[in-house]
């Protein structure tokens, strides 16, 4: 996103979630392209964001991630303090997540750490191979409605 248009969408990000409840004091910007991931504090939301056009994407993103979840895999789930929705403001479809502190790989052993300030709080992340129950979360989901516009 272009500059302007990334503070139209940071602005849409603290207005949904002030407007949801959750106490937004500061914005952190962590990724910037089509659409943007930003962290809320200190309410701890990695809230994101894309335009209207977008919805449908996003609407599938939080599914997989719900069925995903179902399953007991490792994955980002969204905020459960809010209604689990793509929200529409100002032009820009928003979704609001739980934030989780980010791990290092120490490259000499090749094991995850938490940065020391995550915690025990920190959730170990690794990639799960899918198993028949993920396989039965996603069947009749089909393609997302975004995919034939891509194409």
């Amino acid at each position: 996103m272009e500059p302007t248009e990334v503070r139209r969408a940071v602005d849409a990000a603290r207005a949904t979630a002030s407007a949801l409840g959750l106490h937004v004091n500061d914005v952190v910007v962590l990724h910037n392209s089509d659409r943007i991931a930003v962290r809320l504090t200190p309410c701890d939301v990695l809230a994101r964001v894309a335009r209207s056009s977008w919805e449908a994407s996003l609407e599938f993103e939080a599914e997989v991630a719900r069925r995903l979840a179902e399953t007991g895999s490792p994955v980002g789930e969204l905020d459960p303090r809010v209604e689990p929705a793509v929200y529409l403001r100002d032009g820009f479809a928003v979704t609001l997540w739980t934030f989780y502190e980010p791990v290092t790989a120490d490259r000499r052993s090749g094991a995850v750490q938490a940065q020391p300030s995550a915690g025990a709080a920190v959730k170990s992340r690794r990639t799960v191979p899918v198993t028949a129950g993920m396989w039965r979360a996603f069947r009749g989901l089909g393609r997302p409605r975004w995919w034939s516009r891509r194409r």
